[in-house]
């Protein structure tokens, strides 16, 4: 919000808001909300009622009206929004607590965009049910056995409990709680990501935002994988209308592949804090992109990454990174909202900020104007 919009002061005033400086003439304020996960717990059981939530996102878009937010936020918002309803849900309505990363992507389930079944399919490999004596039965009955198929299907065998030594999806039984999410300065966010700062975070109940810039990243989820070891779910949030499933998912799309990798979006020095602290980097961090802008619902997984692709150096060896980033596309989440909330939301996506010429004068002087 801009520090010269008139709506700063009734932050500070009505809405816990912390004023940081005052000009001299008192005509523009900088105001922040740090963590607070009491304030946080008090917004969770506002946010149990559904009318409360549908009354919440038009305050949204009226201050969007007036020009007092930048519409880029708009996705930002929307998201938040989203990920904390789930993660209500996850955690049920009387309690703060942590929960599974399974548990919690769970809650994104929709008609057309089955997410537990995507999950279930990374966690497995298949070599539970693959057998090569039955497999050889199977190629007899259909002429098909040769010489060499006995060799095919015990290395077929192999490859599977080698990713199943290594699934796609990792973590997903660490542990994810947060209640309110927090910004990473712009200013310092160089050496910032690092293993202190997730476990900090995971322990305030707060989740991070990464403000615009290099790093091509939009939010680090604190994922406590062991009893003092934490990685990240990446997110990410488009507002594009033209994304779709199949252009998203395919391996030159840098959002969902390269940018949601440690390699890219970690420093050397951040990094260093993970190894010191005995987190395996080799092990890639889940992530989900958040296409808003698209009407149609969809849930996919893209995975699999040429190493050509990355554009930064020190790469390892290898070909190809089998990592997971869960796309979901469209807004129509009736399980975290009524129908009317969802109906609010998707005006609060569409809702453009063009004042008139002649009451331009009459807007406050702000970002989104």
């Amino acid at each position: 919000i801009s520090p010269t919009s008139w709506y700063v002061p009734s932050l500070v005033a009505c809405h816990m808001g912390t004023a940081l400086s005052i000009s001299e003439d008192r005509m523009s304020m900088v105001v922040t909300y740090p963590s607070e996960p009491v304030l946080a717990v008090g917004a969770k059981f506002f946010m149990k009622d559904q009318e409360n939530i549908g009354r919440m996102i038009s305050a949204l878009q009226e201050f969007l009206s007036y020009g007092a937010v930048d519409k880029g936020y708009k996705g930002e918002l929307i998201v938040r929004l989203l990920m904390t309803l789930a993660m209500d849900k996850a955690m049920g309505s009387t309690e703060v607590k942590e929960v599974r990363l399974k548990d919690y992507l769970v809650h994104f389930n929709r008609n057309g965009a089955d997410v537990s079944k995507l999950i279930e399919g990374l966690e497995s490999s298949g070599c539970e049910d693959f057998d090569v004596e039955e497999e050889l039965k199977k190629l007899k009955r259909l002429n098909l056995d040769w010489p060499d198929s006995r060799a095919m299907l015990e290395e077929k065998l192999e490859e599977k409990k080698r990713n199943r030594a290594s699934p796609p999806l990792m973590y997903a039984d660490g542990r994810v709680c947060f209640t309110h999410f927090v910004y990473l300065s712009k200013s310092t966010q160089g050496e910032l990501i690092t293993h202190d700062l997730l476990r900090y975070a995971y322990r305030r109940s707060a989740a991070i935002v990464v403000e615009e810039g290099p790093r091509g990243i939009d939010k680090v989820i604190p994922l406590r994988v062991e009893e003092d070891k934490f990685v990240g779910l990446v997110v990410q949030h488009k507002n594009r209308a033209s994304d779709t499933l199949q252009s998203l998912t395919r391996a030159d799309n840098p959002a969902t592949h390269h940018k949601v990798n440690v390699e890219y979006f970690l420093t050397e020095a951040e990094k260093e804090t993970f190894r010191s602290a005995g987190v395996d980097l080799e092990r890639n961090w889940p992530a989900i992109l958040f296409a808003v802008g698209v009407d149609k619902v969809g849930a996919e997984v893209a995975t699999q990454l040429e190493q050509k692709r990355f554009r930064h150096n020190n790469l390892s060896n290898t070909d190809r990174f089998d990592f997971p980033c869960i796309i979901l596309t469209g807004l129509d989440y009736s399980k975290l909202m009524t129908a009317d909330a969802a109906a609010r939301l998707k005006d609060l996506r569409d809702f453009e900020f063009v004042p008139s010429l002649q009451k331009r004068e009459d807007i406050p002087i702000t970002y989104g104007s």
